[in-house]
């Protein structure tokens, strides 16, 4: 699901809805705390930011809106719903794109994968029955990773343009002079990622459940979620860093390092980003004819061809045999 969904997910969530069933195992309740649940407010963990006396106890400097606000701000520029794969890599930078009008397909030497389908299957198989109405074209997203042969991509293309879709929208990585932001505890986001739903309402549920958790120890917590659902989609994330990080430092930031790694999660995604990604607009025109050399990949023809995210027009003039779903 994507970021915005989930916030606002959250936002229309009620929090008697998010409460642990009554016979909860002792089991359940580590990993709750492990992972960010209900049970991690009231753990007690040593070691967390706003305990006096622990090592990770907040400075004032740290415990401020000044510190935390332009982190989770930043934050808004990567989102939860592009694919963690290595794509191509360009030599320019544009505005971070946020699929909020559709999910990213993704093509990788494993094949095509939808997220409202299972595992990656073959370009021929997805394009035979896709698992659902493909995308208008302008709308339709694919983050096609670095190493794909430029082969597979011209059979893509072909099976597409076939299907009345001659325009695309195709995810780079842009150069920034600063890497990623990275999460305050990476376990704990490697623990909640091993352990998400892969059910898109039962995602945003585990996500919520998380939220509270913390929100029983500081109440501004799920007031500034609650107040999403009077702001408009593309201000959502930047209104919840602002809320976010005023209700974290009215807490006295006990549990920060928790509650900006759950945060990391809802919005860069529960795996952190090899970098900022922007969508190119390709129209797939069979005038503007390529032919690529033998062995060339989607990331070599990608850095070449895309000089910036205006409408660019590419048709590849190659055939291979099938690319079979798992590579």
């Amino acid at each position: 699901m994507r970021r915005l969904a989930l916030l606002l997910s959250f936002a229309l969530l009620p929090l008697s809805a998010c409460k642990a069933p009554p016979k909860e195992s002792a089991d359940t309740d580590q990993a709750q705390a492990e992972q960010g649940g209900p049970a991690a407010a009231e753990a007690g963990d040593p070691g967390v930011p706003g305990e006096p006396g622990t090592p990770g106890e907040a400075t004032p400097a740290a415990c401020s809106t000044a510190a935390l606000q332009p982190e989770l701000e930043r934050m808004c520029d990567y989102d939860l719903g592009i694919p963690p794969i290595a794509l191509p890599v360009v030599e320019w930078t544009a505005p971070s794109y946020h699929p909020t009008q559709t999910s990213v397909i993704t093509l990788t030497t494993a094949g095509m994968h939808d997220p409202q389908s299972g595992a990656a299957i073959s370009i021929q198989d997805w394009l035979a029955n896709p698992p659902r109405r493909i995308p208008e074209p302008g709308v339709m997203a694919i983050a096609i990773a670095n190493d794909v042969p430029v082969t597979a991509v011209a059979e893509l293309w072909r099976g597409l343009s076939a299907a009345g879709r001659m325009e695309i929208r195709a995810l780079v990585q842009v150069t920034d002079p600063e890497p990623p932001p990275a999460p305050r505890k990476p376990e704990m986001l490697s623990t909640m990622k091993a352990k998400l739903p892969t059910d898109a309402n039962e995602r945003a549920v585990f996500v919520a459940q998380g939220v509270r958790g913390y929100a029983n120890a500081c109440p501004a917590l799920a007031e500034a979620f609650s107040q999403l659902s009077t702001v408009a989609p593309e201000q959502r994330c930047t209104a919840l860093a602002e809320r976010a990080a005023a209700a974290v430092v009215s807490c006295g930031c006990e549990k920060g390092d928790e509650i900006m790694t759950l945060l990391y999660g809802l919005t860069v995604g529960f795996e952190p980003p090899k970098g900022r990604v922007a969508a190119v607009p390709v129209a797939l025109d069979p005038n503007r004819g390529y032919t690529p050399p033998e062995g060339q990949t989607w990331g070599e023809l990608a850095r070449e061809t895309f000089t910036d995210t205006q409408l660019h027009r590419l048709w590849i003039d190659a055939v291979a045999a099938p690319m079979p779903a798992g590579g």
